[in-house]
Formats: structure tokens, C-alpha cells, sequence
């Protein structure tokens, strides 16, 4: 039953997600403009970090692809949106280290104290930090009430309850329990620790390269071209942890919810958890598309030359 519900919800997902990142995509055209000709360096440090994140969305994705092969019973597909999460955060810190130089000119530096807080995205911040908070919740529970499957692995989950049956002797009670498979269990959550500290640290380093790379603070013209760009560069490493973080939980909660919901006849509040966990999946998804369209069409702070 929880194979044949994933291979008719799996085509309606990865559909929605494609409507809302496209249609996000379209919408999404914010710019403002900067002297292209007197800071030729921005313009290329933009088009350094541009390109890099486009080619690491295409790498992320043959990642993905790769990573999610991996290990039997699905188990890489645990894996594989932290994989992906780390190779585009990495591409975008390599493009904005490789090119940064260039847009640095000669001049009197002004005393400046930048810090990380004032080019992030406030908004999609708390949004990622929210769903990570309930990603390690959610997989810690999954972990802590799997059972072992006819392999031995943990990854089914198993109630046992009563029922009263009719015998020669009159009604009696019975014990009787289900067992409802793949559930992520410890076979699968065991992937997360894996993956996601790294994305994270990633994600923490670029963000505080971003934030300390160096610039001509006395230029009043070029501080908020440059501040622009940190925003959108600082706006696609979230973006893109966000999309690890999310894709990860999607996958916990989709897969926790087939199970739950299939013991129903132990009780409503079975249906009742099956709900509340295909809600947060349903909220993944969305913070999911968000992140994709942010990273898709960098806004925002966009800079185009003039």
C-alpha cells in the first residue's frame, strides 16, 4: 500500500514543485543598476558568482541523481539533498573567491564592520532554521519508533494493539499488531549525520567569506553595488542549504506519513499524526520551491550593469 500511495504522490510533487519554481521564476525580475564602466570588476565578480551557481545547480543536480542510487532500499536518497546542498554551496564560494580580487580598487579603505547578519535574508533565514529545528525533531521520532523489517533493518514501523473476537466460549481479547514498511528508521536517518553538518559548515563559511571579503569602503558609489551582490551571494548559500534542509525533511515526513497512516484501524489518532505529517511535508515543499526559485533567478540585490 506504501509503495503504490509513493508511486502516485512522487509524479504529483515533483509536478507542483515544477509549477511553483517556474511560475516563482517568471516573476521573480528585480535588479538595480551600477556605472558597468567605472567598476568593471563588479561586473565581473557577478558574473563570476552567476555562472558558478548555475553550474553548480547543474552538478548539484547529477549529485543528486548519483548520490540517490547509492546503498540498497533507497537509503542514498537520504543522502543525496545534503550531497547536492554541498556541491552548489561550494560552487558559489569558489565563484566569488576566484573573481573577487577583481573588484577591488585602488584607494583610501574606509573603516567598515560587516557582519554576516547584514546581508542575510531575514525571512528565508528563519524559515530554514525553522524546518532544520523540525527536520532533527521529526527523524529523531522516526529514528526512536522504527522496528526491524523480515531484514533486520530499521525501517518499519509496527503497532500492536487489542481487539475483541467471538470464540465457542463467548468474546474474548486479543492481542493483534501491524506492520507498515519503509518507514525512516534508524536504516535511513542514519544518513542525515552524514550530510547535513557538512552543508551547514559549508554554508556558515561562505556566508562569513561573503561578509569579510574585502572592498573599497571609501568609495560611497561602489558600497552599495557591493552590498548588493554579498546580498545575493549570501541569498543563494541559504537558498541552497534550505533546499538540502527541506528536501531532506520531505522525504522523512512523506515516508513516515505513508506508514502511520496505514494503521488506521488502530485508532484516529494514527490518521490524525498521518495529517499533521504530511502538513509539514506539504510546508517543505513549499520552502523547497522558494529556495529553487531564489537560486534559479538570483533577485533581490540582482546587480545589472548599466
Amino acid at each position: 500500500m506504501a509503495a503504490r500511495m509513493s508511486l502516485i504522490l512522487v509524479p504529483i510533487i515533483v509536478t507542483i514543485f515544477a509549477v511553483v519554481v517556474i511560475v516563482g521564476a517568471v516573476r521573480r525580475n528585480r535588479a538595480i543598476v551600477f556605472d558597468a564602466d567605472r567598476y568593471p570588476g563588479l561586473v565581473a565578480l557577478r558574473r563570476s558568482t552567476v555562472t558558478a551557481r548555475y553550474v553548480g545547480l547543474a552538478a548539484s543536480v547529477m549529485v543528486f541523481v548519483a548520490v540517490a542510487s547509492l546503498g540498497q532500499l533507497g537509503r542514498g536518497l537520504f543522502l543525496a539533498p545534503a550531497a547536492a546542498g554541498a556541491v552548489l554551496v561550494l560552487a558559489v564560494i569558489i565563484g566569488q573567491q576566484l573573481a573577487y580580487g577583481g573588484a577591488r580598487k585602488t584607494g583610501v579603505a574606509g573603516v567598515e564592520r560587516r557582519r554576516v547578519r547584514d546581508y542575510l535574508p531575514r525571512g528565508l533565514t528563519v524559515a530554514v532554521l525553522l524546518f532544520l529545528v523540525i527536520l532533527i525533531a521529526s527523524a529523531a521520532w522516526t529514528t526512536s519508533a522504527a522496528s526491524p523489517d523480515s531484514l533486520g533493518l530499521y525501517r518499519a514501523f509496527a503497532v500492536t494493539g487489542t481487539e475483541t473476537v467471538l470464540t465457542k466460549t463467548g468474546p474474548e481479547v486479543v492481542t493483534v499488531g501491524s506492520t507498515r514498511s519503509p518507514f525512516p528508521g534508524a536504516f535511513y536517518t542514519s544518513m542525515l549525520p552524514i550530510g547535513l553538518p557538512i552543508v551547514l559548515a559549508l554554508g556558515v563559511i561562505g556566508l562569513w567569506l561573503t561578509a569579510r571579503r574585502p572592498r573599497n569602503g571609501a568609495d560611497p558609489q561602489l558600497v552599495p553595488a557591493d552590498d548588493a551582490l554579498r546580498r545575493q551571494t549570501a541569498e543563494g548559500i541559504v537558498a541552497a542549504v534550505g533546499l538540502a534542509v527541506c528536501v531532506s525533511l520531505l522525504g522523512v515526513t512523506l515516508g513516515a506519513a505513508g506508514a502511520v497512516g496505514g494503521m488506521a484501524e488502530h485508532g484516529v489518532r494514527y490518521i490524525l499524526a498521518a495529517g499533521a505529517l504530511g502538513l509539514v511535508a506539504l510546508g517543505s515543499l513549499a520552502v523547497a520551491s522558494w529556495c529553487a526559485v531564489l537560486i534559479l533567478v538570483p533577485g533581490g540585490g540582482t546587480v545589472k550593469p548599466s
